[in-house]
């Protein structure tokens, strides 16, 4: 029975999963154009800067207290809207 639900389980993830990327498909069709600003300010976001040194291997309380200076020092200042 255990089975059961796992592969159940798995089966109702992959159809959600499917059904998202069928989404963000259709919408990326009726999106603007991305400017070369839309892409620095992805690039610079903070949340992004943060899972960057995440992935660095920076801990989590230290490049969150990074994130958070340079987002009120820089980010706001400089490509917030």
């Amino acid at each position: 029975m255990a089975r059961f639900l796992q592969l159940y389980c798995q089966r109702q993830l992959t159809r959600q999963k499917e059904s998202t990327i069928r989404g963000i498909l259709c919408i990326m069709d009726r999106t603007y154009t991305i400017t070369f600003l839309d892409r620095v300010r992805h690039r610079l976001n903070p949340l992004h800067i943060y899972c960057r040194l995440t992935c660095l291997g920076v801990s989590t309380r230290v490049a969150r207290g990074i994130c958070k200076i340079y987002e009120v020092s820089l980010y706001k200042i400089f490509l917030g809207r």
